[in-house]
């Protein structure tokens, strides 16, 4: 226990939670006597500067996690993890609405938790609930490092018509006194498997629509997260102004088809920026935009955006009819103005591409590039909403400059537009020509000559297709527009010739761009003194880095270590290349607690696997500022350096253990079978569930001789997903390099004009949940289809003892029944 001399001479305490070893008759102030449940610890009103360490490992299910008090500026309460293994699993199961809760609370940090809140039937659920009723302004609240999945939230049950169930709601209500949030920070979570909504800001005191005293929550950053394979809504910062929301990740979204939900979106908010995000795989087209500014949402920037391959299509601004259509006593016009999408990039967005609706006025989009592919219906999509009357109109005052349209549908992708005095200038209109393409004083229809277009992957750093040759004639011939951010998409000065260019790309003489810089740190979170490794993932080729630590250290070296003392610290890294330089400022990254504790052993080994002899550089990643090492390689080799080698010359399956040691003691990390030298191969699988309860044992994998080894599903139910099939493997391998799933099936029944929904499924041992890696659309009937997927980062998807986890989902668009006949599935896996 560390005390601290301060005025109010409060003592600072840690706390120990452990679900297996604990007793809550225990003190709970050391790791040898921790407590065991969250009821203990939601019993305990903490003070500024406790910490709260949940054991990693540990599970509490139907339990919830309400710790009351408030910490104070400068001495927040921390909720954190320690010891080594899964991070702590919150389970609340539908016992309480929300499995972690804090109420009326400010100056609290959550770092590195696993939750979830499954309950049998869909309800009014969350898995992180922060709330202020009538409590005026509460700071300092932060989410870090969380892995949230699997709550049950009802689809349009409960607050904001359901959009409340999900995995973080943090909600402003009360009608007394007029409150928000100051200080929010939702940053490097993965969020996924929902029902629901994934992010969701609420106020009772924020709508702009309404209410004539509006509060809107500040320092709002919602940042490094990635959501997945998710209902509703992603991430809405809503209700705030100057929030930012950046370098998120939204795939496999929206996929409920009746109700109109967007991956990344703005409500009532004011001088926000949505950046450097990347949305794509959204499934629904109601609205199923990558992006949305809504709801009385004024002067607020899209920009440094990446959408790919979202059924809804690219951005929209409109005008709610929740905000025009209904009789309020107090109404604020215009309600959605002066908002500006710029350098973003959209390719093969269906559906329509640019949505604008209802009242907005004076919005402006330019220096987009947009490629259309096959199965557009509208370039541009416009319209009213609200009832009758003064309120039900179509957009005023819309502009479009400087954006390139390359058009390959051959077919549709036409422009409809409702509303007065769209404004359209400057812009490239390439390829095909369809119904209502705007007239434009400046226009091109040549060629832009972009590098490669069409060649996006995922991947915001994946578009330098989208940049121009050296003799596009969308090079310093766009429109001069003040106020414009000043970089393009790739971080070039715009404009970098006699005047700027159309398009999203800045070209620069002599085809290069500074870089787009970007950075990790490994961790971001932990006990004083705190080594932190920091490594450059910047882009575009940087000879040069110039590192602020937030501590007053710098450093040069492209990628650096550097040890904190107890605090939170902002670092900044600049790249420069022969083009320019280019900087990104994480805000309060790093957070390193008081107080001494033993080291939390880590490290890594590459490679580990192959064929002998196999040498392996091993690192150590340990945290705490180990002062010693001593490890043992599985073969009866050792060693005490700090990052040793070690040759295998035999084939087999090696244990590795590390033990670091500081001053406050020592902590062991053994990875099991970790060094693997042999061979792999094909893999049948030993067991299949179809939907639930109903095995089918033996082999489902065929080499292919015939087509006769079938498992024949009739489906009772129809609609999406309605059958799953789980299939479970037993490689034996004790890591894997590379993993291949191969699958052939047989769809009946699908319809003139239907297909089939097949979704790719592999489970995650590390997140405990399913992965989606391929959503293929089947639309054959009748003949056999086959999916070869080769598995991203497969190590992750191998259990402790060998195993490797596959589902399918099927169903059909149009919900009719329909018949699947499963052919063989096989996995190749690679040691």
């Amino acid at each position: 226990m560390l005390c601290c001399v301060v005025v109010s001479l409060a003592c600072a305490t840690t706390y120990y939670v452990d679900s297996v070893a604990g007793n809550d008759n225990n003190g709970g102030t050391s790791s040898g006597s921790p407590w065991q449940n969250l009821t203990k610890v939601s019993t305990i009103t903490f003070a500024a500067g406790d910490q709260i360490l949940l054991k990693c490992g540990s599970v509490w299910n139907g339990q919830q996690l309400y710790p009351k008090g408030s910490g104070s500026s400068g001495s927040p309460i921390v909720i954190n993890s320690y010891s080594t293994g899964a991070k702590p699993l919150i389970n609340g199961q539908g016992a309480f609405q929300e499995a972690v809760l804090l109420s009326n609370q400010q100056y609290w940090e959550l770092n590195n938790l696993e939750v979830t809140n499954w309950a049998a039937t869909a309800g009014i659920y969350q898995g992180i609930h922060i709330r202020n009723t009538d409590a005026g302004t509460l700071n300092h609240l932060y989410l870090q490092n969380l892995n949230i999945h699997d709550v049950n939230g009802a689809m349009s049950t409960g607050l904001d018509k359901g959009k409340g169930n999900g995995g973080i709601l943090i909600e402003v209500t009360g009608t007394a006194t007029p409150s928000k949030f100051n200080d929010i920070l939702v940053q490097g979570c993965n969020i996924h498997d929902l029902s629901r909504t994934c992010i969701k800001f609420f106020s009772s005191w924020g709508s702009f629509c309404t209410n004539p005293t509006v509060v809107l929550s500040t320092n709002v950053v919602m940042r490094n997260n990635t959501v997945t394979n998710y209902a509703g809504d992603g991430i809405c910062a809503h209700f705030s102004t100057g929030a930012i929301t950046e370098y998120n990740v939204s795939s496999g979204g929206c996929t409920n088809l009746d109700l109109a939900n967007v991956p990344i979106w703005f409500w009532d908010n004011q001088n926000s920026v949505i950046q450097y995000n990347e949305a794509y795989g959204t499934v629904q087209t109601r609205d199923g935009m990558a992006w949305d500014v809504d709801g009385c949402t004024s002067g607020s920037v899209l920009q440094y955006n990446y959408s790919h391959d979202n059924a809804g299509g690219f951005v929209m601004f409109v005008c709610s009819p929740d905000c025009a259509a209904k009789n309020y006593s107090y109404v604020r016009l215009p309600f959605c103005s002066n908002n500006i999408a710029r350098y973003n990039i959209s390719q093969r967005d269906s559906t329509r591409v640019l949505r604008f609706s209802g009242k907005i006025n004076d919005n402006y989009v330019y220096n987009n590039t947009m490629y259309i592919g096959a199965g557009t219906a509208k370039t541009v999509d416009s319209g009213k909403c609200g009832s009758t009357g003064p309120t039900k109109q179509g957009p005023v005052n819309t502009y479009m400059y400087n954006n390139i349209i390359y058009n390959t549908e051959a077919s549709g992708a036409a422009y409809t537009f409702v509303g007065t005095n769209y404004v359209w200038d400057y812009n490239v209109f390439y390829g095909n020509h369809p119904a209502g393409e705007p007239s434009d004083a400046h226009k091109l229809t040549s060629d832009p000559l972009l590098v490669n277009p069409g060649s996006g992957g995922t991947g915001r750093l994946t578009v330098d297709g989208y940049k121009l040759q050296s003799g596009s004639p969308a090079k310093d011939s766009g429109m001069t527009i003040s106020g414009n951010g000043g970089l393009d998409y790739w971080g070039n000065p715009v404009p970098s010739g006699s005047g700027p260019d159309r398009g999203a790309n800045e070209y620069v003489s002599g085809g290069g761009s500074p870089p787009v810089t970007n950075f990790t740190g490994n961790p971001t979170s932990g006990q004083a003194p705190l080594t932190v490794a920091f490594t450059d993932t910047s882009s575009g080729s940087p000879t040069s880095w110039s590192w602020t630590f937030g501590d007053g250290g710098t450093s040069t070296a492209q990628n650096p270590s550097h040890v904190y003392a107890a605090g939170t610290y902002t670092v900044a890294l600049t790249a420069t290349n022969a083009y320019g330089s280019n900087t990104n400022t994480k805000t309060n990254y790093i957070t390193a607690s008081s107080g001494g504790i033993p080291p939390t052993a880590d490290f890594t080994g590459y490679p580990t696997s192959g064929v002998p002899p196999l040498a392996v550089a091993f690192s150590d990643a340990s945290t705490g500022s180990p002062t010693s090492w001593s490890w043992t390689f599985g073969d009866g080799g050792t060693s005490t350096a700090q990052n040793p080698s070690h040759t295998y010359n035999a084939a087999g399956s090696y244990t590795v253990a590390l033990t670091a040691t500081n001053q406050y003691g020592s902590n062991t990390n053994t990875k099991t079978g970790y060094i693997n030298v042999g061979s792999g191969g094909n893999y049948s699988c030993t067991s299949l569930t179809i939907e639930v309860g109903t095995l089918v044992s033996g082999s489902h994998s065929d080499t292919h001789v015939s087509d006769d080894v079938r498992i024949v599903i009739n489906a009772v139910k129809s609609g999406k997903y309605s059958v799953d099939n789980a299939y479970t493997f037993e490689t034996g391998l004790g890591s894997i390099s590379s993993l291949t799933v191969t699958n052939e099936s047989q769809y009946s029944n699908l319809g003139s004009t239907g297909y089939q929904y097949r979704y790719v499924d592999v489970w995650n041992y590390t997140t405990n949940g399913w992965v989606q890696i391929a959503n293929p659309r089947i639309s054959t009937a009748g003949a056999d289809v086959t999916t070869v997927t080769t598995v991203s980062s497969p190590s992750v998807y191998r259990s402790s003892t060998g195993q490797v986890k596959v589902r399918f989902r099927h169903g059909h668009v149009n919900g009719t029944a329909w018949t699947l006949s499963e052919d063989y599935v096989k996995i190749t896996a690679t040691p």
